[in-house]
């Protein structure tokens, strides 16, 4: 069965307002690690939970290439309803991608405070190592022929 213009927009709009339902949930999510952002706190459920809806939207996309291609082949220009979906959809997704981005510069910001404390405790511990060594056995030094 063919699809006929008007259809063909109706899926593509159906489809875009399911992907912006997963777009806000994720968007809803990373605000909320924002706004309860503390070095330390275990996020690894919720950025999983991102994921998965990244993932779903982009299965969706795959499945709606064939009608996004139907209507760039007869060089149609969305109507109103249409159009209304793309752009809060692209707004939810650029806003999506800003708080990812705070997300990731908070992450780097806690990694580069960590780096030194954590070197400084891998240093110790390797001292610490050594020294054991060389108390067990004083003839090992680590210098050739000692």
């Amino acid at each position: 069965m063919k699809m006929d213009f008007r259809q063909a927009e109706e899926a593509l709009r159906e489809s875009y307002e399911q992907q912006a339902v997963s777009y806000a949930h994720a968007l809803a999510l990373a605000e909320s690690l924002l706004a309860n952002w503390k070095p330390g706190n275990d996020v690894t459920a919720t950025l999983q939970r991102i994921a998965e809806l990244m993932t779903d939207v982009a299965a969706r996309n795959a499945d709606m290439q064939s009608l996004q291609q139907h209507m760039v082949k007869n060089s149609a220009r969305p109507r109103p309803r249409l159009d209304a979906v793309l752009q809060s959809t692209a707004e939810l997704i650029a806003r999506l991608a800003d708080r990812i981005c705070q997300l990731e510069k908070l992450a780097t910001n806690c990694k580069n405070q960590l780096a030194p404390e954590l070197d400084a405790m891998l240093r110790g511990r390797q001292m610490r190592r050594a020294y054991a060594v060389s108390a067990v056995d004083p003839g090992r030094t680590g210098r050739p022929g000692g």
